[in-house]
């Protein structure tokens, strides 16, 4: 991907977040009555209801999670194979904790989220904002005018739509530590 691609993304991902943000701030009706429309809170429970099929999203949106985190902090366009499985173990790692204390469960997540770019050298200026970026979204994207309150469902679904934007706050990373790395590079238009 050349620069000027990236940087076009990066514009995307920036518009996109501020028009989230304005529909969350200036019409959280509208964007509640979105959030909890019938059809949502259909495909949300059944997602819910079936094990297998809420553990594979789970799975899949936490891979995502980490693969754009790793990818951000590390400055790097991909994984390679042997960094994906460690995610693959950490997640069902995490999955096996979390049957045991979902406070635990969140807390080995941190710890991961901090130690695992630190341990494969990415710098910790980059591991700290990222993190701190990453875990900002989410708690703001749930806190904003009390929006988790009026959810009618607490559904896969529904919650994955309310935290929406921390994944896009991780895609903004990876393509911004991206494309800084290729600034000096030369690029083919």
């Amino acid at each position: 991907m050349n620069k000027r691609v990236i940087l076009t993304m990066i514009h995307l991902v920036l518009i996109y977040l501020c028009a989230w943000y304005i529909l969350k701030f200036a019409f959280p009706n509208v964007f509640m009555l979105q959030v909890n429309n019938a059809q949502l809170i259909t495909i949300g429970k059944y997602i819910d209801s079936h094990i297998w099929l809420r553990t594979m999203l789970g799975f899949g949106t936490a891979f995502l999670t980490y693969w754009l985190y790793l990818c951000a902090t590390l400055c790097k366009p991909s994984l390679n194979i042997y960094q994906c499985f460690i995610i693959t173990c950490i997640i069902a790692f995490a999955y096996l904790v979390n049957e045991i204390s979902l406070t635990a469960s969140t807390y080995y997540c941190i710890i991961v989220m901090i130690a695992l770019p630190t341990i494969y050298g990415a710098s910790m200026k980059n591991t700290a904002c990222v993190f701190i970026a990453h875990l900002l979204a989410q708690w703001f994207s749930l806190e904003i005018r009390g929006l988790s309150k009026e959810m009618l469902s607490t559904n896969f679904l529904s919650l994955f739509i309310m935290t929406l934007e921390s994944y896009f706050w991780l895609l903004l990373f990876y393509l911004y530590y991206n494309y800084r790395e290729k600034e000096g590079a030369i690029y083919e238009d």
